[in-house]
């Protein structure tokens, strides 16, 4: 599996993905949409069959940041995305979709859910609900599609206003920064994705790979502790860091499956994670 086409190649992730196995020796077609739109079926239709790829890394997506109205467009242009590579999944071998902890609904407490909650969740958000709806199709079709479900991911390549740039801002600026101490939320480092991606592509023909997982780590942290460990990498700290105290609904995944899957030493780690991007 050598040759790779990551969707979405200008966001956060995909431009992660993209420069790790460029840097890895694949050969890695980077699309943004301006080069590939996969809402377009024949667009999609057309590039696979003039560009043979074993792995489809599906990152382009539609909604789902804070600061973006949901609507639903959010729904009807994610589940187009994944259906015009759900029905060409013969021209490749494997394709892995980003999922989202939000297909378990925000409006509730996401605490430690495990994968097979999704069956039982009807998110009431037209974002949640396309990475829901798409969840079940990967599971009940039990081919070649996978789904890695993400709660929070973090990197260097992540924009300014997602939270540890904000924490780390914070404390060389000391602008004010407020966050909701107590809220448990599972943060998973954008190498330790790809390296997720690597070992199935490695695996692939070899083990029962699950078709749905949750990228998270064992440990559950607050976004107290979690703004501890930016500020111990850093030496320094934020004196209007504000830490709001309030009723939360936590936004975690059940990390069995995680575990029992990979082997736990591939990955960096959250502590060794954070310390790389406060680099």
């Amino acid at each position: 599996m050598k040759n790779i086409l990551v969707t979405g190649a200008g966001g956060f992730l995909g431009k992660s993905l993209s420069e790790y196995f460029k840097q890895k020796g694949y050969r890695v077609h980077a699309c943004t949409r301006q080069e590939l739109d996969a809402s377009d079926f024949e667009q999609v239709y057309q590039w696979l069959r003039k560009n043979p790829v074993d792995v489809v890394l599906h990152t382009a997506v539609k909604g789902g940041r804070r600061n973006h109205k949901d609507s639903p467009e959010d729904f009807t242009t994610n589940v187009k995305m994944f259906n015009n590579f759900f029905y060409n999944r013969d021209q490749y071998s494997m394709l892995i979709h980003f999922g989202s902890g939000a297909e378990f609904d925000r409006d509730k407490n996401i605490d430690m859910c495990r994968e097979s909650e999704v069956f039982e969740s009807t998110p009431s958000d037209y974002y949640g609900r396309s990475k829901n709806l798409i969840t079940k199709k990967i599971v009940r079709t039990n081919e070649n599609l996978y789904n890695f479900r993400l709660f929070g991911c973090f990197g260097i390549n992540e924009a300014e206003d997602r939270l540890l740039k904000v924490i780390k801002s914070g404390i060389e600026n000391g602008t004010e920064v407020i966050i909701d101490a107590e809220k448990k939320m599972d943060f998973f480092y954008d190498q330790d994705v790809c390296r997720a991606i690597e070992f199935y592509m490695t695996n692939f023909n070899k083990k029962n790979l699950p078709r749905d997982i949750n990228l998270v780590y064992e440990q559950k942290l607050n976004l107290k502790q979690i703004s501890d460990i930016v500020e111990n990498e850093m030496k320094s700290s934020n004196p209007n860091l504000i830490l709001r105290n309030k009723e939360v609904k936590n936004y975690t995944g059940d990390a069995t499956l995680f575990r029992q899957t990979f082997p736990l030493d591939i990955f960096t780690g959250l502590y060794m994670g954070v310390a790389e991007v406060c680099k």
